[in-house]
């Protein structure tokens, strides 16, 4: 016979709400992030794109060899050091937004 814990067959109240509680501050967290990009790729850098922010920053801190390539999504941005590539989304690889520089700057600390 299997061991219950006297209520719910087995079900841990305890447990359930900690998850509901986890899902609840990541889906914030997650609609924090989503509405502070939104509201930043509107506002326009000062004239350079996330590609070339990011090259400089890279070449300045002796990355030549990291390379910068374009990726499908919104922001999918990522590093991969397998390949040694910084791929940013079109958004934030052509883009001149505040938003845009910032993610690849991001991005590119992780080089």
């Amino acid at each position: 016979m299997p061991y219950y814990y006297g209520y719910g067959f087995g079900i841990d109240p305890l447990y359930l709400l900690v998850v509901l509680v986890c899902t609840v501050i990541g889906l914030a967290a997650q609609n924090y992030i989503n509405s502070t990009y939104k509201t930043w790729s509107k506002v326009r850098s000062d004239g350079d794109t996330g590609a070339t922010v990011a090259r400089r920053m890279l070449d300045a801190n002796g990355c030549n060899a990291v390379g910068i390539k374009g990726v499908a999504g919104e922001l999918t941005d990522h590093y991969n050091p397998q390949d040694n590539n910084l791929y940013l989304s079109d958004a934030n690889r052509s883009g001149g937004s505040v938003a845009s520089v910032a993610v690849a700057c991001h991005e590119a600390g992780h080089a």
